[in-house]
């Protein structure tokens, strides 16, 4: 009831001329102007929801998941949580303008939020399928590429102190194998290192050249006693 005599305490005063109606090009310039900005924010998130992707295939970290609750712990502290972070307030800033429109506004808070959620990482999916991230990689790899170069070539770098280590088969022995580091970069960090699988891991099927995604500690004779040792996808690299 109150609603109703609001309306129409409204109605008169615009009969009235105490209260001037807004145009037709206001409201479909607000339209088109939230548009505008949900189409930049959702591309925005989009980036960061595929370079998100991208780095945990490219630098193998996904791996750690397979490699029980220490892996998960090494994966944790490994993720990349700022650019995550940036990516959350980019959705709530998405969910923010949508609610504006008027197909949304009447939406239970939830379901938009919901829906934008899985808007962003259908959207990321579908650009990290293009060879966008892997451009800019192969830039910042050649250091061509400002800004944002340094978290690209992040991908590749040592995580030694996190107990993650990277390369190819460079020798096999009776128990251990020699890894040698490899960041694409052809630089001085390119070192090796003995690894001692874990038990039972067949040593008879690496083959030298192989690159390899291990994780495990490093005794006080620099030997690596590995509890994860996976073979990297061949499109990693």
């Amino acid at each position: 009831m109150e609603k109703n005599e609001l309306q129409q305490q409204v109605l008169e005063k615009i009969h009235r001329g105490k209260v001037a109606p807004l145009p037709r090009w206001y409201f479909a310039l607000r339209v088109v102007g939230v548009a505008a900005l949900v189409l930049v924010i959702l591309a925005l998130a989009a980036f960061l929801a595929s370079g998100i992707m991208f780095a945990l295939r490219e630098s193998g970290e996904q791996m750690l998941l397979g490699f029980g609750l220490r892996g998960f712990e090494t994966f944790a502290a490994l993720f990349p949580w700022t650019l995550f972070a940036i990516m959350v307030v980019l959705v709530v800033a998405l969910e923010w303008a949508l609610r504006s429109l008027r197909f949304a506004y009447r939406m239970p808070l939830l379901y938009l939020f919901g829906g934008v959620v899985a808007l962003t990482i259908l959207a990321g999916m579908v650009v990290d399928r293009t060879p966008l991230h892997a451009t800019l990689l192969s830039q910042a790899d050649e250091h061509a590429l400002p800004f944002i170069g340094d978290w690209y070539e992040d991908i590749h770098a040592k995580h030694e102190d996190k107990g993650v280590f990277q390369g190819a088969v460079q020798s096999v022995a009776t128990s251990t194998f020699v890894l040698v580091h490899n960041d694409s970069d052809a630089d001085a960090d390119d070192l090796s290192h003995v690894v001692m699988p874990p038990s039972g891991f067949d040593l008879s099927a690496l083959r030298v050249g192989e690159e390899l995604f291990v994780a495990g500690d490093v005794d006080q004779q620099g030997v690596v006693h590995a509890y994860g040792v996976q073979e990297e996808a061949r499109d990693m690299k």
